[in-house]
């Protein structure tokens, strides 16, 4: 973890307390301790991933910067989640985002728990024609074995099929019809027949149809361990050192201010 003073420095800078970006993503830890008590409940893995474990690893929280919380889940256990929150989310402040939910998500592979009362504005993966918009968890399938040349082959079929007719300037109303249909036969058919190429080896990849590419080897996920995140305990990879490698590199050092990346110039909270 980063030095206590520079941390201060950082969040002085890009998110002190009760600017809307902090309160953004306390909201957001909102959710996915709401993922977590669900996950311990009904005995089902996850971990943190990408910035937000990054964040974890290097900041204790939240990269002062960053505006999304990522994690990913087993497949199996993904799809049960997304069985388990049909029943659970009632509380009317947060949906699961999924193609059945909105039709203009285009995600097959992952799926994103939103907050209700607030909003992203940006144009990111066809972001601002979505029906729901608001701060989010995206919840990544992770799939075992699976050949780079498969997971390519459906990168592809997924971006013709599905991505692009959603996201493309021609897209229209009229092409949803066709792009549900292209999407059943692609879950139903085409991925399930993809999945029974497999390599030998022992490691796993963001799902087929998931435009990411990183694998990591299965000891560096399993068995899962604990860190801490803004003051509570959340699951992490085994190995956190070799995963955050994989993903960024040198994840220790902080970027210079003219690599700063976030998803969104502007956050709207609505309460």
């Amino acid at each position: 973890m980063i030095d206590n003073k520079l941390q201060e420095k950082l969040r002085e800078k890009y998110n002190p307390e009760g600017s809307t970006l902090r309160t953004a993503q306390l909201r957001m830890l909102e959710l996915l301790k709401f993922i977590d008590r669900i996950c311990r409940q009904h005995n089902l893995s996850y971990w943190l991933d990408g910035g937000t474990l990054l964040g974890a690893a290097r900041h204790g929280g939240f990269i002062p910067w960053d505006d999304d919380t990522d994690i990913c889940m087993p497949r199996e256990d993904a799809l049960k989640l997304k069985k388990i929150l049909k029943s659970e989310i009632h509380e009317g402040h947060m949906i699961l985002q999924t193609m059945d939910t909105d039709p203009h998500y285009s995600n097959s592979s992952w799926m994103t728990l939103r907050d209700l009362k607030s909003q992203y504005n940006q144009d990111y993966y066809g972001h601002n024609r979505l029906k729901y918009k608001g701060l989010q968890v995206d919840v990544f399938m992770m799939e075992k074995n699976v050949p780079s040349m498969v997971k390519r082959f459906s990168n592809i079929l997924q971006g013709i099929f599905v991505n692009f007719p959603l996201e493309g300037k021609h897209s229209t109303k009229f092409l949803r019809p066709l792009v549900d249909i292209n999407h059943r036969v692609l879950e139903k058919v085409v991925y399930p027949a993809l999945r029974t190429f497999k390599n030998h080896g022992n490691y796993l990849t963001y799902g087929i149809g998931t435009p990411f590419n990183d694998r990591y080897e299965f000891e560096d996920v399993f068995p899962l361990g604990k860190i801490e995140f803004e003051g509570y305990s959340f699951n992490c990879p085994h190995n956190i050192d070799s995963y955050l490698t994989n993903l960024y590199g040198n994840w220790k050092t902080i970027p210079d201010e003219d690599h700063v990346v976030n998803h969104t110039d502007n956050i709207e909270l609505f309460d």
